[in-house]
């Protein structure tokens, strides 16, 4: 381990320099998920530090939706701190530094666990950084806690010998689902389960399907709190994305689109543009289309015998994320399987993570098989030149060609009420403390407001009677509290009366008076005209459900720990 260190340090310098490359020119850019990541962001942390409450429930999106529930909430991530103490556009940017670094090293040392030598596993490394060049392109925040996947893999094949990784195994992958969105937890379970399937195959230890299930339910039931709402919104919104189905799932006509997804995953033209200039574009691309395919045959020829499960997997995943461009369409099985399930393309990501991987494997044959081949060097150092060079010619040009969106953020919202936007103009809305509505929900920013049926009305609609209104107008109603998760009215009633709350109703919404129900998609009391005074708070059943569960997992652990289950 000390002569890790060296490298741990070199490492953590490479990631300071690709983070100063790629932030130095940041702008708030145009069509991206940025602004969508900044709304996301900045109304969990009004929640936190102006209410002082759990984002339950986000009356900022979409008219009010729950919000531990969500797929796509990050507030419970160990990385959201820097959210909470630097500010949003600040603190979404310097969490990009340690959830980079931790799956730098996270391959790194994955590597080292094949048996690459220190020189190699950084080489792998460095090739990786082309998981985050994408992910920071795009701006899809969440996604980035996929830098847990390699120490899970890692975890993982340590625990095929060591029952006292599985612990920590079940403990990240807990945290991968809770801290937001849920497609990596399942990248992560399909990735170890055809793993486990080649494992059991090839040492005959059918038994060891147990330490995948354990790892997998210990991980569901310490994440209870999370999973347990998430199903019940999903069950009531089902989110089902639609894809237009292939007419064969094999399509060998296709093979080319596998190159060149591959290559522009590794070597994107993007890094290559100044060259320009100098080198007809196509004849470049032709050479690194032919590069790719060289180093594929290579790679397979090489590493099949040894390293079959890896580059299975990494071509199932980079299948997957080809979609009807691919030879084989797994996307359509998986999304049967899975249809709330969108956007293909991000399975790309493992693929990028076993390339890495598998090219530093490659290099290790070739130096067993070829030690003093000064070609096999050269070829080699051209290889290692060229990839790390694309690396940070790409991370260079990320913002640098993007169109700026100016915000406006000093003007602060006295009231909370609900406004039509733009998709693109989110996080300036809700920093200004009121909720974004779309008129046309179906086309909205959220992953699950596009299942939400519009009945909130914004201030400027007609038909707007306020934010809470009785609803046959028999007294007066005063709001004397509003917070995301419970709001405190004062009543006087001359009759039974129902008050109207200009939110979406959910189950989970309860009340110290009256019974709670929807009036139109709107939430809804029926108050008794003798009640002066009404709270309305949210803690849906599946939250309780969930701290029980996990509460009882936490002691099983416990106890198993007692009894050696992990000795």
């Amino acid at each position: 381990m000390k002569k890790d260190l060296p490298y741990i340090f070199f490492i953590t310098l490479i990631t300071l320099f690709w983070f100063i490359i790629v932030f130095s020119d940041f702008q708030v850019v145009e069509q991206s998920d940025w602004d969508m990541v900044f709304g996301y962001h900045q109304s969990q942390r009004d929640i936190i530090l102006k209410y002082h409450q759990f984002p339950l429930w986000n009356p900022y999106l979409c008219g009010g939706e729950p919000w531990l529930a969500h797929p796509v909430s990050d507030f419970l991530s160990p990385f959201f701190i820097f959210i909470l103490f630097f500010g949003t556009i600040k603190g979404t940017i310097i969490a990009y530094f340690p959830q980079t670094l931790i799956g730098l090293l996270g391959m790194y040392f994955l590597s080292r666990h094949y048996g690459l030598s220190r020189n190699i596993s950084l080489l792998s490394t460095i090739i990786s950084l082309n998981i985050f060049n994408k992910i920071t392109y795009i701006g899809i925040f969440i996604f980035l806690s996929f830098c847990f996947l390699p120490w899970i893999y890692l975890l993982f094949n340590k625990a095929k010998n060591e029952k006292k990784y599985m612990l920590y195994s079940i403990m990240l992958l807990a945290v991968i689902i809770l801290t937001g969105y849920i497609y990596i937890f399942i990248m992560t379970l399909i990735f170890l389960f055809i793993d486990t399937i080649f494992y059991i195959a090839k040492y005959k230890k059918i038994k060891f399907i147990l330490i995948f299930l354990g790892i997998t339910i210990f991980a569901l039931l310490l994440s209870a709190p999370k999973i347990l709402p998430m199903l019940e919104l999903l069950k009531q919104l089902p989110r089902i994305t639609v894809f237009e189905a292939p007419k064969v799932l094999l399509n060998l006509d296709k093979f080319p689109f596998l190159i060149i997804e591959a290559k522009e995953l590794l070597l994107p033209k993007e890094s290559f543009y100044f060259l320009n200039r100098f080198i007809n574009p196509d004849i470049l691309q032709n050479i690194f289309y032919f590069i790719m395919t060289s180093i594929f045959i290579i790679t397979f020829i090489m590493l099949w015998k040894k390293y079959k499960e890896l580059l299975i997997i990494g071509l199932i995943f980079l299948l997957i994320s080809l979609f009807n461009n691919s030879p084989f369409n797994l996307w359509s099985l998986l999304h049967f399987l899975l249809p709330s399930m969108g956007g293909p393309g991000k399975f790309a990501a493992v693929f990028i993570m076993t390339f890495s991987l598998s090219l530093g494997l490659v290099i290790k044959e070739c130096q067993i098989k070829a030690p003093q081949s000064k070609t096999l060097k050269s070829i080699v150092t051209i290889l290692v030149f060229l990839f790390t060079t694309s690396v940070f010619l790409y991370a260079n040009m990320i913002f640098k060609t993007r169109d700026v969106m100016v915000y406006r953020l000093d003007n602060q919202q006295k009231k909370f009420s609900h406004k039509n936007v733009d998709p693109r103009n989110i996080f300036e809305t809700i920093y200004i403390g009121r909720g974004v509505l779309s008129p046309h929900a179906i086309n909205f920013f959220d992953a699950i407001g596009g299942q939400i049926p519009k009945k909130v009305l914004a201030k400027e609609e007609k038909g707007y009677r306020g934010e809470y209104y009785l609803l046959n107008g028999y007294g007066e109603v005063e709001q004397v509290m509003f917070s995301p998760n419970k709001m405190i009215f004062k009543l006087k009633l001359k009759d039974n009366d129902t008050l109207v709350i200009n939110q979406n109703y959910f189950p989970g919404w309860r009340s110290s008076a009256g019974k709670i129900t929807s009036y139109n998609g709107l939430i809804s009391i029926t108050l008794n005209q003798k009640i002066s005074d009404l709270i309305i708070y949210y803690l849906p059943n599946s939250l309780i459900s969930g701290i029980i569960l996990f509460v009882l997992s936490l002691f099983t652990i416990g106890y198993g720990l007692k009894k050696g289950w992990f000795v």
